[in-house]
């Protein structure tokens, strides 16, 4: 804020010269008590109030300032004190656009923060309802969730006109730094086990839960993994190591490595037109049907 010197504002040769609060508007009263109280202490001595005279009267008028619109010409407004406050109105502190049209940023009383036009970590990490993790970008430990049904990220982005390759709700791609390292596991999703609280019980746990997709025109596919390939070693669209149910709402029996194979069975079949079966099966596949074991002879 740029004011007026002692030197300019106070004749020291008229006595009854005095600073109207509409002399500088904009700075409401404290700018006019400062400079009549200054003129009353420069006639009183004789001359200019010293340097200590000067801040002791600033700093007992300017405790508590009560400014209307105050404008910084230049530089930038600093807080000196080494836990500095900002006291807002009673229900919220916005900064607005220079315009004074919209609110860039918006806290409310309750803490509740809106950004206006997106938000950008430029470095460090986030923690949302739980410290942050210098191992994660964002973290989230939210513990005050509401409703049957909630979520630690729910994300449903609309896609616009222009989205005629592709819409989707995650993309996930992990990097690896431009350095000599080797990384055992590089993952795009990692789904780990659920944790239970104390007192509390699953009835059944998922580390992938997909719904029925219906929503494509020509096709729908609950789970797609193309043909992956570059490996040294094995390249495989699934590995899986527990059990696998197919079109059955059966578990397979016994312990994992075995396949539910649908719901239904039939006492009879055509034969075919490859000749007899060899007398002797090297042994038997097991697969589980309805919660039913049956055995599949295998031939060399």
């Amino acid at each position: 804020m740029t004011f007026p010197t002692v030197a300019e504002t106070i004749d020291t040769t008229k006595a009854d010269f005095t600073v109207m609060a509409s002399d500088h508007p904009g700075h409401h009263d404290q700018l006019a008590r400062i400079l009549n109280s200054l003129q009353t202490m420069v006639l009183a001595g004789g001359g200019l109030a010293t340097l200590t005279d000067i801040q002791t009267l600033t700093q007992k008028t300017l405790t508590s300032p009560h400014m209307t619109s105050p404008v910084v010409d230049s530089g930038a407004l600093t807080l000196s004190a080494a836990a500095s406050q900002i006291v807002p109105g009673a229900t919220s502190l916005s900064f607005r656009n220079n315009a004074n049209s919209a609110d860039n940023l918006l806290i409310s009383n309750a803490g509740a923060v809106t950004v206006r036009a997106g938000l950008t970590v430029t470095a460090g990490n986030v923690g949302i309802g739980t410290a942050a993790d210098v191992r994660a970008g964002l973290s989230v430990g939210s513990t005050a969730l509401t409703g049957t049904s909630q979520w630690g990220a729910l994300v449903q982005p609309v896609g616009s006109s222009a989205a005629t390759g592709e819409i989707s709700g995650v993309y996930a791609a992990p990097y690896t730094a431009a350095a000599a390292f080797t990384a055992t596991t590089v993952a795009s999703f990692h789904a780990a086990a659920p944790g239970k609280g104390a007192g509390s019980s699953i009835t059944s746990a998922y580390g992938l839960l997909v719904d029925a997709i219906t929503s494509g025109n020509t096709n729908n596919y609950g789970l797609y993994v193309s043909a992956p390939s570059g490996g040294a070693g094995i390249n495989v669209g699934a590995r899986i190591d527990g059990g696998l149910i197919l079109g059955s709402s059966a578990t397979p029996l016994g312990t994992s490595g075995q396949i539910g194979l649908g719901n239904t069975t039939s006492g009879t079949a055509s034969a075919g037109g490859s000749g007899a079966l060899p007398a002797q099966v090297i042994t038997y596949w097991v697969i589980s049907i309805s919660g039913t074991n049956y055995k599949i002879p295998l031939y060399g």
